[in-house]
């Protein structure tokens, strides 16, 4: 089965260990415009699938969340969607067909000021909400609400793009907008330990 792979490279330094910059990949972006190649779906896929999600009183949005605001996996499709003042994460089947909605917007607990992103558990099936604030709450498919992790901040910087890297460990983004503005990630754990 073709798949398509999205590669993203990540850097990540250590204190005790400084690498040089022969170390990693030149990518020369400049030098790779106007140079386009046609490249045809069917030779990145073996199939595409178009589910039309369901549309009734209960689940209507018109545009998800930018970003990662659809997520999909063997049995469930996610859509964030945030209208004005207005958050909700919607579950549907692999079928389209709406299941119900995860958690809800509000300031209690176990509830979303707004939705930043999502990601799915690699652990368990569960779903991890990155509320605005500085927290992310997880959700069972159903809508139950699990627990709240706090995110760390790190140098006084808030983290960014948070995924699940297995075993109770994130990975967060974070800028430095220092002397070269590059992007830095971190990891930390459920106990807010990076």
């Amino acid at each position: 089965m073709k798949k398509l792979f999205l590669g993203i490279v990540l850097c990540f330094t250590a204190c005790s260990e400084k690498a040089s910059m022969s170390d990693f990949p030149v990518i020369d972006v400049l030098g790779s415009i106007g140079n386009y190649q046609k490249v045809y779906c069917s030779d990145l896929f073996s199939s595409l699938e178009l589910i039309p999600l369901e549309t009734k009183d209960e689940c209507l949005l018109a545009v998800p969340n930018r970003g990662n605001g659809v997520l999909i996996n063997d049995d469930y499709i996610l859509v964030s969607y945030t209208f004005f003042n207005n958050a909700r994460l919607y579950a549907f089947n692999r079928k389209g067909e709406f299941l119900n909605t995860i958690g809800q917007k509000g300031q209690g607990p176990g509830e979303y000021v707004g939705i930043s992103s999502m990601f799915f558990n690699l652990n368990k099936p569960t779903v991890y909400v990155v509320e605005i604030g500085e927290k992310m709450l997880e959700y069972d498919f159903h809508g139950k609400f699990i627990r709240s992790i706090p995110i760390p901040n790190v140098e006084g910087q808030r983290l960014w793009s948070i995924s699940d890297v297995g075993d109770g460990l994130f990975v967060g983004h974070r800028s430095n907008y220092g002397k070269n503005e590059a992007n830095y990630y971190s990891y930390f754990n459920t106990l807010k330990k990076i």
